[in-house]
């Protein structure tokens, strides 16, 4: 156990919980019984620390940011460095396959940029197609909020703090030909106020800026994986939809076909057919039969629509024929008029 983390005896119930930084009081019930107030409460309180850390171990980064979030005892026990950084390092590898995050990159925040992909992180808007992912930056952000909280700037011209070039320093994209870096403006002040309060200076200062340096190399490293990583994910993830599609239309349509469809289906054929482009249909969701269920009127509404629809093209198709032969009967019997009289002036 951390030496951090101890147990506090609250009336006849043991809680571990960080110190100074959760007090949970739970008082017996009233039959005396300490273990059913402790369910009352939150049984999770009372699981040892140890276990606590090898179950988490095994959970997704998005479950974990759940359970983070879900009050004031997990939300410190999962952002201790100590306790928890081994946590999310096994998770996050688990689900991801990426190398262990540098320190100068939490794992909740890592978790939120790659399985939170449709929210700002500044401003918590949800438009993913606004919404762009900065992995040197450390943030997801929409275009209002990049244009508030970053700075832009090319090598020629960047800041420097203390003498030195100030993206060795904070997170920062490189500038690459005519495309300027950026960097989060309460990083640099960040540092800066950093420097100020530690009153680094000569030998000092210098082995922070090295130590700063090489952290900000590795997390450009380590931005490059996790942009290599998004972008095989995203190619899996298009294919493991239009395959979900794929089998969603195919359920469907054999549904239909039970229901006495199958004359609607005949000319509806895939892959390019109205029901094929119908968004009831054409989404990456398995259908269950729960799914089925709620889906199935509507889809009837339109078949049957489209059935009355088709018996209209039917005949008009139908009419357009008959007009077309009539005409053609019609040539014939004037081009026969024609030659009876040429042959009747012959004679």
């Amino acid at each position: 156990m951390p030496p951090h983390l101890k147990k506090q005896h609250l009336g006849t119930v043991l809680i571990a919980t960080p110190e100074t930084k959760l007090v949970l009081r739970i008082q017996p019930s009233e039959s005396g019984d300490s273990n059913e107030a402790l369910v009352n409460a939150c049984v999770f309180l009372n699981i040892p620390l140890e276990l606590l850390s090898e179950i988490s171990k095994s959970l997704h980064p998005l479950d974990l940011l759940s359970l983070l979030r879900t009050c004031k005892f997990f939300r410190n026990i999962l952002r201790d460095k100590g306790f928890a950084r081994p946590i999310w390092r096994v998770s996050m590898h688990l689900a991801t396959k990426l190398p262990p995050a540098p320190d100068v990159f939490p794992y909740p925040r890592l978790a939120v940029i790659l399985f939170e992909t449709s929210q700002c992180m500044l401003c918590t808007v949800s438009i993913p197609a606004s919404t762009i992912t900065d992995f040197e930056l450390r943030i997801r952000s929409c275009s209002r909020c990049r244009q508030t909280h970053t700075a832009s700037f090319v090598e020629s011209f960047a800041p420097k703090v203390e003498g030195y070039p100030f993206y060795d320093l904070i997170p920062s994209t490189v500038p690459s030909g005519r495309i300027p870096g950026s960097y989060l403006v309460a990083d640099l002040k960040a540092v800066k106020a950093t420097i100020a309060d530690a009153g680094f200076a000569g030998t000092r200062l210098e082995e922070f800026v090295s130590k700063r340096k090489l952290e900000m190399a590795e997390l450009r490293r380590f931005a490059s994986v996790c942009r290599a990583w998004e972008a095989t994910t995203e190619i899996e993830r298009k294919a493991k939809d239009e395959i979900t599609k794929a089998d969603r239309n195919t359920y469907i349509r054999r549904k239909l076909l039970s229901l006495g469809w199958g004359d609607v289906l005949a000319v509806m054929k895939p892959p390019n057919s109205a029901l094929d482009r119908l968004p009831l249909v054409n989404i990456a969701q398995p259908v269950t039969q729960s799914v089925w269920t709620e889906i199935c009127p509507k889809l009837e509404e339109f078949m049957a629509r489209e059935r009355t629809e088709e018996r209209k093209r039917h005949q008009e198709a139908l009419r357009k024929q008959a007009a077309k032969r009539m005409a053609k009967g019609k040539k014939a019997l004037q081009k026969l008029a024609q030659q009876n009289k040429k042959g009747k002036t012959s004679s």
